[in-house]
């Protein structure tokens, strides 16, 4: 299940719980289940800064990797974690979550979103978050650090409140989980480290700030 510190609601959407997304299994079906083609273009964007509703997501990606796998690992994550944050923000799933998330988690993240809509809180305020592969002998995985010092809770009222867990963890280390499903690299969790996992990423002094 994806990690996150602030609670942010909903209110009513296209689909029954309130949200405009498609069925997962549309999703999985589309899915090729042979070798993924070669990515174009070749070069990315190290940095991209969206606005959803009164949130900015500023997000920090490596150079693209020389690798297929591997940089698609990066694009599922930075893919999910986007979409995932609109959703906080704006109430409306996007629909590339179906694609990025496994099965198992995407259906927690409707319910999770369901929950939150009885708040009527959103996202907001500003939020960083830096990813970077880590190399082990087991292969690549990814690490980040999330900088949420300027992530606000919007109340109904349309005005911005900080949110006291926040306060008290500025910084979250992240260690997001993916996993192949139906040919393609799915995100099984958003990663914070520091709820399940002993790590340091933010204090490497590696990510923007």
């Amino acid at each position: 299940m994806a990690g996150v510190v602030v609670l942010a609601g909903c209110t009513s959407g296209g689909g029954a719980d309130g949200y405009e997304s498609p069925p997962r299994s549309q999703a999985s079906e589309s899915a090729p289940a042979g070798p993924q083609t070669p990515l174009v273009p070749a070069k990315v964007p190290t940095e991209t800064v969206d606005q959803f509703g009164k949130l900015k997501l500023t997000l920090h990606r490596p150079e693209r990797r020389s690798d297929n796998d591997g940089e698609l690992a990066i694009r599922a994550w930075v893919t999910y974690t986007r979409a995932y944050y609109n959703a906080l923000a704006t109430y409306v799933v996007d629909p590339e979550l179906a694609k990025v998330a496994t099965d198992d988690e995407f259906k927690q993240l409707r319910d999770y979103f369901a929950d939150r809509k009885a708040s009527q809180d959103r996202v907001g305020g500003e939020l960083e978050i830096t990813v970077r592969p880590r190399y082990s002998e087991d292969g690549t995985s990814l690490s980040g650090c999330m900088d949420q010092s300027g992530l606000r809770i919007v109340h109904a009222n349309e005005t911005l409140h900080p949110d006291p867990e926040v306060v008290k963890k500025p910084e979250v280390d992240l260690l997001p989980d993916l996993t192949r499903e139906s040919g393609e690299w799915r995100v099984e969790s958003f990663g914070d480290g520091g709820m399940s996992r002993i790590s340091n990423f933010c204090a490497g002094g590696e990510w923007p700030h």
